[in-house]
């Protein structure tokens, strides 16, 4: 039996003849499209470029038994299941029925981006909170603040969720299609789904006394009306109809929030500049057709930019009765732009008070003096949260100061935390008033103990740059090169361990901030293989412990990290780093003289290049030198302190190399001192020139440089562009000997070089080229699609030097000039026709190569970590399965035991890694056929992690070096008569 499948015949015991009719058959049913169940395959939405035909497609009909199963049977499957985990591999496991068969030979995986900006949810027991992104809800373990359960969105763009109020294991999402889910987070099984039409943009969920079931209310967006409906939303099991009822309709102004009190007896609406508190009128009456409310209104004077509403239970001595006991008693808070907050005590009271005094029938919008709320003022900005503690006593409030604050009701007084990482977005009191729930700018969330104000949970998530990317001109933009919103973000990959991601990130980026142009002083390290942020440190001096505001009220920037490398062994890794003062700052050095004032704040500019030793024991990497102004050089009788403008690494020894606007290499390398301590020096500088091929020369001219090194360490090249001329030196890196000038091609913008083998690879706007340096021949890249006019600083550029390939990322432009995704193509060094393409629906900020295996990382616009990887040996993993049928078949009469895992980790400790890639290709090492070990299906489910979910199977290359440890190891064979 294989995957649950019983097989009645082994493929030993087919004819020859039989098996080339099956085989035959087999590849007629996948050249027509379908399955050999006569399915139709879906139609991959990768486009593949296969130049040669592999052995990867040639499967026996077993194998493509195995591997194919009806479509019809996958989504039935899906839907009924509820299976949300995401796929991490296509690496077959033991009773997989959902598994779609793809012909790509790649696969891409996203990883993130930033939570909604939306209150996170506590459950019941308060062991767990949900969070959720526009793509998946997550839920989290309080105690250990680790990933418990991750559920794949029903639909695109989840807008909103809510946990169920009648059965605390469900919870609602919303989606802007209209799609309302009702999931068991606890199984991640979906129970219900239902389309109500409209864009849905929160949503809020109390208990029909009358029913026990749930309410959803929603706040649902047309283009030209703001809705607030009830639903009743009923599956088949419930027995009841599904309803809906519209309680509130505006058509103007959007409305920012809403708050349902006491099962829906109250409804609380901010809109702008307004804040609304409808009530129903008959609140006797059960049926959802019967909800009535009256509303009433009172304006701000500012934008309202938090509430919160709290119900206060009357206290009344015993045994006397009460005259309001029938009246609710509402207290409500508004926190305004301008940092004020309004406390507002039994405002229905207040309405009532004023409505009594006007005449019968006279209606009048309220002012905010009438109803004469309390004013509380610490914030120096908008005020981003406030609640109400669980017992009415205090309120918690948070905003861009990065400070909590505690208002302490009945005295007055405040009690502050202060120096948190980020802006406060959102706060949460749990269900028992025991924790405090802080979302912060930054993507994590903390728990805090309401006593000692103690972190019980942090979690964090991909703190990359959101970009608008409709901002960005595909024009050259000379008054911001430096400051683009394209800015390339650095990123390498660990080569000590290949699921580890680094890139920079901002202190901090508030939702409604579109960003783009913020400097990112701070360091994060991805766990690919976990999905989530191992680690976090600063790189230059920033504003963690100290306030963030000038005196004039703009906010201080940091330096900003412009390129980051890590050496060949993960030991050490570089950064570039670079400030200016701003130009506001500046103003008295401002003479009515463009040039004096330019040079002037160009004098005033810091640029540094930093090397960084890995601590081992602490798990950071520590400072070790710092170089200042790196690329100095000396014109005339002043010395010009130019930008760095690229920053390689050394693939075979540890080093670096640096090119500015003084077009020198600079090559970096360590040594010890005297004391046993390493520093890093200046090794060797080499001016290349701008002129080859130019007549003349200019130095005002702003030069644009690029490097690249060969993977052995002992070629170099470096490009040169000035927008309208543009040369690529070839130099030898041991001797800095100018060996060989490129000038055939068009170089007038130089994004990326790479050099793999014997051939140059030049990214430019309108292409690639592919420049062979033996025979100083060009062969152009083939792109499907049109380039046009373009900035070299919007492409994308990797190489991965294992597998002697390179991608590369292009903007896609809509009809009126707006970045509507990116298309990735990944190329053989020597072959123009890429190997695989595929489109993104967002703009690809950065991109880099593992190395460790055959893949690619890549960051978006949104903050989204794209993996993309060789969908993994097909080749070898596949070509065993027919084996893997006959052994299970003939085990029950095999005499031969069964080797332990332990065993197995032994036998196979001889190949990994790539030796055992090309001992599998070669056929060097490989048993006879009829002497092959026995591999059980428990072995083989425990080597691929079959049963584990999504978030902790193991890595490719860690699955494929187990797996051929199972196949190439060498049989046990009992010994007799020793």
């Amino acid at each position: 039996m294989v995957n649950g499948t019983p097989q009645t015949s082994t493929t030993a015991s087919l004819s020859k003849k039989e098996r080339k009719r099956q085989a035959k058959a087999a590849a007629t049913s996948a050249a027509a499209g379908k399955t050999p169940n006569g399915t139709p395959h879906e139609t991959p939405k990768v486009k593949e470029h296969q130049q040669t035909p592999s052995v990867r497609n040639r499967k026996s009909d077993v194998q493509q038994g195995i591997a194919h199963k009806s479509e019809a049977s996958v989504t039935k499957t899906r839907e009924e299941e509820g299976l949300a985990s995401q796929q991490h591999s296509t690496l077959a496991k033991p009773k997989s029925k959902n598994k779609k068969k793809s012909t790509s030979l790649y696969s891409m995986i996203s990883m993130g981006p930033r939570f909604l900006r939306q209150d996170p949810v506590f459950t019941a027991d308060e062991k767990h909170v949900i969070l959720s992104d526009d793509k998946s809800l997550k839920v989290y373990e309080v105690e250990t603040s680790t990933l418990a359960q991750s559920i794949s969105k029903p639909s695109p763009f989840i807008s909103a969720y809510a946990l169920s109020a009648s059965n605390t294991n469900q919870v609602y999402t919303a989606s802007a299609s209209g799609l309302i889910s009702l999931w068991d987070w606890t199984l991640g099984k979906i129970i219900g789904r239902w389309d109500v039409g409209a864009h849905v943009r929160s949503i809020s969920v109390v208990k029909d006394p009358a029913t026990n079931m749930d309410l959803v209310f929603t706040h649902e967006t047309s283009s030209r009306h703001n809705v607030i409906n009830v639903h009743a939303l009923r599956t088949r099991e419930q027995g009841a109809p599904t309803e809906l009822k519209e309680i509130y309709k505006r058509k103007r102004s959007n409305i920012s929030g809403f708050q349902v009190l006491l099962s829906g007896k109250i409804v609380v609406v901010s809109v702008d500049k307004s804040i609304l508190v409808g009530t129903r009128s008959e609140s006797h009456k059960s049926a959802l057709q019967e909800y009535v409310y009256v509303w009433r209104e009172f304006q701000t004077s500012m934008r309202v930019t938090a509430f919160d509403a709290y119900v206060r239970t009357p206290s009344n001595p015993e045994g006397k009765a009460s005259a309001t006991k029938s009246r609710d008693h509402l207290d409500l808070v508004v926190g305004d732009q301008e940092g004020a907050i309004l406390w507002f005590e039994d405002i229905l009271a207040s309405f009532a008070r004023l409505e009594k005094s006007r005449k019968e029938g006279a209606r009048s919008n309220t002012d905010l003096d009438m109803l004469r709320p309390k004013r509380l003022h610490w914030h120096r900005e908008a005020v981003a949260s406030v609640k109400w503690s669980r017992d009415g006593n205090y309120l918690i409030s948070g905003g861009t100061e990065t400070v909590l604050v505690l208002w302490q009701l009945s005295t007055g007084k405040q009690q502050h935390l202060p120096h948190l990482t980020a802006e406060i977005e959102n706060i949460v009191t749990s269900p028992s008033g025991a924790l405090y729930l802080v979302k912060l700018a930054n993507t994590s969330v903390i728990a805090l103990s309401t006593t000692e104000l103690k972190p019980k949970m942090n979690i964090v998530g991909i703190q990359a740059q959101r970009v608008e990317t409709g901002k960005i001109s595909p024009q050259r933009d000379p008054e911001h090169d430096r400051t683009t919103l394209a800015k390339k973000v650095p990123m390498v990959v660990d080569p000590k361990d290949h699921n580890q991601v680094l890139f920079t990130v901002p202190s901090s980026q508030p939702s409604n901030e579109q960003g783009g142009d913020l400097h990112e002083p701070y360091l994060q390290t991805f766990g690919i293989a976990r999905q989530q942020p191992l680690s976090s440190q600063a790189l230059t001096r920033n504003n963690a412990t100290d306030p963030n505001m000038a005196p004039d009220g703009k906010r201080i920037k940091e330096p900003d990290v412009q390129f980051m490398q890590i050496s060949n062994d993960g030991r050490w890794l570089a950064t570039v780093e670079e400030w200016m003062p701003p130009r506001a700052d500046t103003d008295y050095l401002d003479e009515g003289l463009p040039d004096s004032y330019e040079k002037e704040l160009l004098a005033r500019r810091e640029i540094y290049i930093k090397f960084w030793r890995w601590d081992e024991k602490n798990s950071q990497w520590v400072l070790e030198s710092r170089i200042d102004f790196p690329q100095t050089h000396k014109n005339t009788a002043e010395y010009l302190k130019t930008p760095v403008q690229d920053l390689i690494a050394d693939l075979s020894s540890p080093g670096f190399a640096t090119v500015g606007q003084d077009h020198t290499v600079r090559i970096w390398r360590p040594k010890k001192t005297k004391d046993r301590s390493v520093t890093w020096f200046l090794k060797r500088s080499i001016e290349v020139p701008c002129n080859v091929g130019r007549p003349r020369f200019k130095w005002e001219v702003q030069w644009n440089c690029r490097l690249a090194m060969s993977s052995d360490g002992s070629l170099m090249a470096v490009g040169v562009s000035d927008g309208e001329f543009g040369v690529i030196h070839l130099i030898n890196a041991f001797t800095g000997e100018i060996i060989h000038h490129v000038t055939t091609l068009n170089l007038a913008q130089i994004s990326y070089l790479g050099i793999i083998h014997r051939h140059l690879i030049v990214a430019k706007p309108d292409g690639v080229s592919l420049y062979d340096v033996g025979k100083y021949e060009n062969t152009p890249v083939e792109r499907s699609g049109t380039i046009g006019e373009l900035d070299a600083s919007l492409v994308r550029f990797a190489i991965n030097h294992e597998t002697r390939t390179f991608a590369i990322a292009y903007p896609k432009w809509s009809s009126d000039n707006r970045i509507v995704g990116s298309t990735i193509s990944i190329f053989d060094h020597s072959n123009p026709k890429p190997r695989w393409e595929s489109t993104h629906p967002h703009f690809i900020r950065a991109l880099c190569s593992t190395n460790g295996y055959e893949g690619y990382v890549a960051l978006d616009s949104t903050g989204t970590l794209i993996v993309i990887r060789r969908e993994a040996s097909d080749l070898q993993i596949t070509a065993s399965y027919p084996d893997l049928r006959r052994r299970q078949m003939v085990d029950s009469s095999s005499s031969e035991p069964v080797s332990s895992s332990e065993e197995i980790e032994e036998a196979g400790e001889e190949h990994t890694g790539t030796e055992a890639i090309d001992t599998l290709a070669t056929g060097d090492g490989l048993l006879p056929e009829n002497d092959k070990p026995v591999v059980t299906a428990e072995q083989l489910a425990e080597a691929v992690g079959a049963g584990l979910p999504s978030h902790a199977l193991p890595p490719v290359q860690d699955m494929f070096d187990a797996v051929f440890r199972l196949y190439s190891r060498k049989p046990r064979v009992s010994q007799q008569g020793s």
